[in-house]
């Protein structure tokens, strides 16, 4: 299991580290809602975990907040949220962060 544990986190702190770069830059938005914004960025981070995972565990599937991907029958399915917190990280406020989960959903035997 900490196989899995240590992917997560080295995905996570890849995409931390691109947040971080980005922070308090000027940010692209993709689209906006009455209660939430979407960025650019958002996609980004997401592409770079998907990669990461995926290119670790290529038959596990990705659900994101940006999309999914994979195999969606798989055992295993990663959980993601690329920037839990885009309206924080848009104004500035530094409290947001990478989300990632792994649901492990057994096969009949």
């Amino acid at each position: 299991m900490t196989h899995y544990l240590d992917a997560a986190i080295k995905a996570a702190r890849a995409a931390g580290e691109m947040l971080q770069h980005d922070f308090e830059k000027p940010q692209r938005v993709s689209a906006t809602t009455q209660h939430d914004i979407k960025l650019e960025i958002d996609i980004r981070a997401q592409e770079l975990i998907t990669q990461s995972l995926l290119g670790e565990f290529p038959q596990h599937a990705l659900y994101g907040e940006e999309g999914v991907v994979g195999d969606q029958a798989t055992e295993f399915q990663w959980v993601v949220d690329p920037l839990d917190g885009t309206v924080n990280f848009y104004y500035g406020i530094p409290h947001f962060c990478v989300s990632i989960a792994l649901s492990a959903f057994p096969k009949p035997a």
